[in-house]
């Protein structure tokens, strides 16, 4: 090899000129001009403080690109469940300064302490600036005031019959605790004893900050032996951060072995008689035979029954036996009711009815109800996610009362918060004033308009991890077009963190909705519709205004239902999910469709009152899927759904 030689004078130099040219030169003023600092500004939560404490929330404003001369944010605050002057102090015309070259900054707000039990506030801080070089990335952040007064915390009775595997006490906080609140229980001897009846069971139990109830689940034992019904206790000691209100609960302790017995225990369908026989010894002259089913129907009379059951559920039959002295002798048995159909039916005579049937078959309790009006769509089209979010059910109101039906649903769900959707033109403020009589405690969530609502509604559900928000028309001139995408977004509700759902005209984005879009912090759009619903221009705003925008659409609302559903179980983690199928033809059942998705891990799935055949792609969907489809539930009657629809839609789980 040949020893290198050095490269002519000339020739280094031009290539040395040729270096300084691609050196990167020191940013100008004009370039920084054109790069602008990327301002964001983070939501905050923290500790309200007792009266008189200098308590502060905390927000971090950051500048993903400083600049090299420094730059000033202003800063005001606006009401949300928090108000100015009872809950924090107002800041009309703030400022912010950032240095040259810093990153990032720190703005509080004053709090206004109190003693008062209350559950979580939330406001909003928003950034302004009039410089040409500061881009607004999230210019709105919501702090949220967590309440730090020591709550009332109780824990509820319960019951189990000897063949359960457990039995569930809740401990429950009225409010929610900026801390977490714990205490220790342990269960004590009654009539049952630890060991044969039951599995002693002692810890400490922690509600996390934010959380109202925690559960205190205790094994059972079963036997064969007839010994009555017997009772034991789990107590409450050492609570900290709340006032124990009730520390002891009494847990009935069902015998299900009988002495006389109207037959063993038995498992029934739906559709089956159960054959009730009973037996006494001893007494004096004729007996009578008395039997109660559980099931709310009448009494029957007779040593030997039969009985119907209409509903799938456990019962309790009583059979009381007189003798002809008036003597009487009671004893109990268990029957279980299963419906042995793949495709169960939720329903009732009417959209109300058929709300609180679906309540009753999905939830045995909850803290929190969504309520929305039952004969108009727009306030409801958003809350499936929302509902989702706080495991509630949503139940369907007439507009100037509360029903019978609907109170004793709340009253034996165990509500404790009543979230009201949409102003006092859909639901009166008598029907708010009737449920604050009641004890509940009611937060009505209402906008200018349906789309105002909608935001408002995003908002107060929060910003998921996933930045992601779907869209869906929500009005049209043609009313019966303006909710059915809207529905098919409830399968989001599914996912175990349900995007918000925001609403759009066909042709115009309204300004409602992008300010929601933008303060929940949006990276994704799932626009949902052809361009028939939502028209191109919708979609080209959403990119100009920076999101990504995935659209799903379909030939018609059925097939858009489908394709929405199959991107959700996409999502969804590998096995089983429970689809709910609603019509198609109307809105209210696939308003509750939508609250019923978040609990049973299911799309909602829209389809033709009478059959599939038109609908090739709601029958490719179930089949495609029939793997993962166990069980899934028809809300609505046959008005609705047919009986014919429903049993194909089964043959193509089955398939």
């Amino acid at each position: 090899m040949s020893p290198a030689r050095p490269l002519p004078t000339a020739l280094a130099a031009a290539l040395l000129a040729a270096a300084v040219l691609v050196l990167p030169s020191p940013r100008s003023a004009s370039a920084e001009h054109l790069l602008g600092a990327h301002v964001s500004i983070l939501d905050a939560a923290g500790p309200e403080g007792d009266s008189g404490d200098d308590a502060t929330l905390a927000f971090t404003v950051e500048a993903g690109a400083p600049l090299h001369t420094g730059f000033t944010v202003q800063y005001s605050t606006v009401d949300g469940t928090a108000t100015a002057a009872d809950d924090y102090v107002a800041v009309a015309d703030g400022e912010l300064t950032f240095s040259p070259a810093q990153s990032s900054a720190t703005l509080e707000i004053s709090l206004v302490g109190d003693a008062d039990v209350e559950d979580f506030e939330t406001f909003q801080v928003r950034l302004t600036s009039s410089s040409s070089n500061v881009q607004m990335t999230r210019d709105t952040a919501t702090g949220t005031i967590r309440n730090d007064d020591p709550p009332d915390l109780a824990i509820s009775d319960g019951s189990a019959v000897e063949g359960d595997a457990s039995v569930v006490l809740f401990a429950t906080l009225t409010e929610p605790m900026a801390t977490p609140v714990t205490v220790d229980y342990e269960t004590v001897d009654g009539t049952a004893r630890a060991g044969s009846d039951y599995t002693a069971a002692n810890g400490t139990l922690e509600i996390p900050v934010g959380g109202r109830s925690g559960e205190i689940r205790v094994d059972v034992l079963d036997d064969d032996m007839p010994e009555g019904n017997e009772m034991f206790r789990v107590v409450l000691s050492n609570v900290q951060n709340a006032v124990l209100v009730d520390a002891q609960a009494e847990v009935l302790f069902v015998d299900d072995d009988m002495r006389a017995n109207a037959g063993p225990d038995e498992t029934a369908d739906t559709e089956e008689l159960v054959a009730f026989t009973g037996a006494a010894t001893g007494g004096q002259g004729t007996h009578r035979y008395t039997w109660d089913f559980g099931d709310g129907s009448a009494d029957a009379t007779g040593k030997e029954v039969l009985h119907g059951y209409a509903r799938a559920g456990r019962y309790t039959v009583t059979l009381t036996v007189t003798d002809g002295a008036g003597h009487r002798a009671t004893d109990t048995a268990s029957v279980t009711v299963t419906d042995t159909s793949a495709v169960r039916r939720s329903s009732g005579p009417t959209r109300i009815e058929t709300a609180l049937d679906v309540s009753r078959d999905h939830w045995t309790s909850s803290l929190d109800v969504v309520l929305a009006y039952a004969h108009n769509f727009p306030d409801a089209l958003a809350a499936g996610g929302f509902a989702a979010g706080l495991d509630a059910p949503l139940l369907l109101s007439e507009r100037e009362h509360l029903r019978d039906d609907v109170r004793a649903e709340l009253q034996r769900l165990g509500a404790e918060k009543v979230w009201i959707l949409g102003g006092g033109a859909v639901i009166s403020g008598d029907v708010e004033q009737q449920l604050r009589v009641l004890g509940y405690r009611v937060e009505r969530i209402a906008g200018d308009d349906r789309f105002a609502t909608a935001g408002q509604i995003a908002l107060r559900a929060g910003a998921v991890r996933t930045r992601e928000v779907v869209v869906a028309l929500g009005a049209h001139d043609d009313e019966n077009r303006a909710w059915p995408d809207a529905l098919s977004a409830g399968s989001f509700a599914a996912l175990a963190e349900p995007p918000p759902t925001l609403l759009t005209l066909p042709t115009v984005l309204p300004v409602p909705t992008e300010q929601a879009l933008a303060e929940l912090g949006t990276s994704k759009v799932w626009l949902l519709g052809g361009t028939a619903a939502v028209a191109p221009s919708v979609e080209e705003r959403l990119r100009a205004l920076g999101y990504q925008v995935e659209r799903i659409a379909g030939q018609h609302r059925f097939d858009t239902s489908a394709k929405v559903a199959a991107a959700v179980l996409a999502r969804r983690p590998a096995g089983q999910a429970h689809p709910v199928f609603a019509t198609g033809e109307q809105y209210p059942d696939g308003l509750t469709g939508g609250g019923l998705a978040g609990q049973v891990g299911g799309p909602v799935v829209l389809v033709p009152a009478a059959g599939l055949d038109p609908v090739p792609s709601v029958r490719e969907l179930v089949t495609a899927n029939a793997d993962r489809f166990d069980t899934a539930t028809v809300v609505g009657g046959t008005q609705a759904v047919s009986e014919a629809t429903r049993q194909q839609l089964e043959a193509a789980m089955k398939a």
